[in-house]
């Protein structure tokens, strides 16, 4: 009986490792055609990368995400300009409150190479206000949202620098 249990707990372990590798592999192309787009559609700039890695043993018990030669690049009024270049972008998040559905934890955030260029007009435009507004009316309401992030480290590796410049 003890080894019956024992079987059954291998081919869980197994069956969840297996899942943990082919997951991210399977539906790569749909994860980073999602990112992408829903992160264009709520910007008033264009992100993109050249590739994205999730691994839930780089970090374990964290998922760690990872996205190589990642680009905002502005439109409109600052149509071409890059706000931001990184080599490398590495988050590690809670893999157990992401499932659950509670509040995102971020436990790091590392920058590899950075390059941040911000510009602002005279006119008070900026090429880092690139949120698009809330289709949503602005709440008045003094409610706080149900909303919460907590971040717990952030790093970056400089090999280039920031520049900023008004015009």
């Amino acid at each position: 009986m003890l080894k019956k249990i024992f079987i059954a707990l291998g081919i869980i372990v197994v069956l969840f490792i297996a899942t943990a590798i082919l997951v991210p592999i399977i539906f790569k192309d749909k994860i980073i055609e999602m990112v992408k787009s829903s992160a264009n559609e709520n910007l008033n700039a264009t992100l993109n990368f050249s590739d994205l890695d999730l691994s839930l043993f780089r970090s374990f018990p964290n998922l760690a995400i990872r996205l190589n030669d990642l680009s905002i690049i502005g439109k409109e009024t600052f149509n071409g300009d890059t706000l931001v270049y990184v080599k490398t972008f590495d988050a590690g998040v809670n893999f157990w409150k992401i499932i659950s559905g509670s509040d995102v934890e971020i436990k790091s955030i590392t920058l590899n190479q950075p390059l941040i260029n911000l510009i602002g007009l005279k006119d008070g435009k900026v090429n880092w206000d690139i949120t698009k507004p809330s289709k949503e009316e602005a709440s008045t309401s003094t409610e706080p949202s149900a909303f919460n992030v907590a971040l717990k480290n952030m790093l970056l590796k400089m090999a280039t620098y920031a520049t900023a410049m008004m015009h």
